[in-house]
């Protein structure tokens, strides 16, 4: 039998305190324990020390089996190729790195939307899709609808909060990718296992961290610039909600100015610890329990703290790009392209002005340097 980790040993490595070989990892099930009269008592579990190879696997979770025989290539050649791209851009994000990040700006959508479907609760999730599927068709379907959010989340405001000044560090789950919508509380039908708020939807924010210091957060565009969105408006689909679509960002454009307290840190991981399937871990004892360091947990109280406060310039407005065949794309902050001939030569027409006003900025730029 095959040992499959859902959640990779590199990433969970990332989140190790400094100096130790092991996370803290909690099972959120209550165990029972006997009492008197024959009754079963509820009692939390105390955490325990584990080592990363010993964290989120299962046994033949993406073994198939064609004529009797096992094969793990789903694991192999696409996780494997997967995980290694996703541990060399996560690294880069973490630090900035522009040389690495930007030519390999897709692969880290490509990590997280693969994460999201991974897990023993995302394969549940496509079973609900795919209810007459099962076995070995339920990863070739997986393989399938992969990529699925990406385009959402590359529109998406984009924040990276830091935990750098805080005591309390970020967690991770048995499902990394959090979908928080502050109108769908955990018992709310959207949130039912295996459940989550639809991405689409106007106030729906994806937590991913990514260690212990850093978490990222994408926000729907139209939820960050106006965040005082009605419950009803936050449970409506965002413009040009769409899945599996090509689209234009700027591969540079990460808020990265929030610096979180202690009580911030613990508002995040007290959502992902409700959003987890099973279990949760962290670098140590205490952060598992962010229940006692935030001042509520309504859930729509915390969403505050997840829209992004700073640089929201560098998101939304229209894009116009030339190719070197001469042709030109535009599109606007929704990903919504021209349609019509009229559309298309407005758009035209824009880069041509847009051009003009650059050529004209670098003429006087060097008439200036001549002087």
């Amino acid at each position: 039998m095959a040992k499959h980790h859902y959640v990779p040993e590199w990433y969970q490595q990332r989140f190790i305190a400094q100096d130790e070989r092991e996370l803290y990892r909690l099972f959120l099930k209550p165990r029972e324990v006997p009492v008197s009269g024959g009754l079963l008592k509820q009692l939390p579990n105390p955490p325990k020390r584990k080592a990363p190879g010993a964290l989120f696997f299962e046994r033949d979770l993406y073994t198939t089996r064609f004529f009797g025989h096992a094969n793990s290539d789903i694991e192999t050649h696409l996780f494997g190729k997967i995980d290694s791209d996703g541990a060399v851009i996560v690294k880069a994000l973490v630090e900035n790195d522009e040389r690495i990040l930007f030519p390999n700006f897709l692969s880290l959508f490509d990590f997280i939307d693969a994460q999201k479907l991974r897990t023993p609760k995302g394969l549940d999730w496509l079973r609900t899709r795919f209810p007459y599927v099962t076995g070995s068709e339920l990863l070739i379907q997986m393989q399938q609808v992969r990529r699925a959010h990406c385009t959402m989340w590359v529109e998406a405001a984009r924040e990276i909060v830091s935990a750098d000044e805080s005591s309390i560090k970020f967690i991770i789950s048995d499902h990394p990718v959090t979908i928080y919508n502050p109108a769908c509380f955990p018992g709310s039908p959207q949130c039912q296992y295996p459940l989550d708020p639809p991405i689409t939807l106007k106030g729906s924010q994806t937590i991913f961290p990514l260690d212990l210091n850093r978490c990222l957060i994408f926000t729907n565009l139209e939820y960050a610039e106006n965040p005082a969105l009605s419950k009803r408006q936050l449970l409506t689909q965002r413009t040009n909600a769409r899945y599996f679509d090509t689209t234009i960002a700027r591969a540079d454009a990460f808020v990265r100015t929030h610096n979180l307290t202690d009580g911030e840190v613990a508002t995040i991981n007290y959502i992902i610890k409700r959003r987890a399937h099973q279990y949760v871990a962290g670098p140590n004892a205490e952060s598992l329990y962010p229940e006692k360091h935030i001042g509520t947990t309504h859930w729509s109280k915390l969403a505050n703290l997840l829209i992004p406060r700073d640089e929201m310039w560098r998101f939304g407005g229209e894009i116009f790009v030339r190719h070197k065949d001469g042709s030109i794309d535009a599109q606007d902050k929704f990903g919504r392209r021209p349609r019509t001939a009229t559309e298309q030569q407005k758009a035209e027409n824009e880069m041509m002005r847009m051009q003009e006003v650059v050529e004209e900025a670098l003429a006087k730029h060097r008439a200036e340097r001549r002087q």
